[in-house]
């Protein structure tokens, strides 16, 4: 009888290692897609929001004083800034996303700078929000923080695959 256990021990044991295939997950295809899907979204509304600048720019001259600290002054790029930065870190982050999809330890690594380049930008903007106007806007920096910080989270769970 004990024999018995010992042979079914040894096929279950066998069967539970972990034998890698060199294919992507599919819940990190799943990850890249959605990470291209939102590097996308992010382009086209920040291309949008840069071409609409100039209705926002008079929004902008009524703190033109307190603004100066901020921008340089006659400067073509003027508060377009923040846009051009989230921009360049979401398609750097859509790369690295690529490279994971071919399960690259680096691309795991150009994720994280895009992501956390992207998340700081929007905390300095929201310090800035914060400092000119006296609001906080808390829930709007919570959902534009939580999703890169849980796809971060989500990334990060794949890595015993990367090479």
């Amino acid at each position: 009888m004990n024999e018995e256990f010992d042979e079914i021990d040894a096929t279950v044991d066998s069967s539970v290692d972990f034998v890698y295939t060199g294919q992507a997950p599919v819940a990190l295809l799943i990850l890249c897609v959605s990470t291209f899907f939102g590097a996308a979204f992010i382009l086209i509304k920040n291309a949008y929001l840069i071409r609409e600048m100039s209705a926002v720019n008079d929004a902008i001259d009524y703190f033109n004083g307190v603004m100066n600290a901020y921008l340089i002054p006659n400067h073509p790029l003027g508060f377009h800034w923040p846009y051009l930065i989230e921009i360049v870190a979401s398609l750097t982050a859509a790369f690295g996303a690529a490279r994971l999809l071919k399960i690259k330890k680096i691309g795991y690594t150009i994720y994280v700078i895009g992501t956390v380049t992207y998340c700081t930008n929007f905390l300095v903007v929201v310090l800035i929000i914060y400092y000119l106007t006296g609001i906080m806007p808390l829930f709007y920096a919570f959902i534009y923080i939580a999703v890169p910080i849980a796809f971060l989270i989500m990334y990060s769970t794949f890595k015993r695959y990367l090479h």
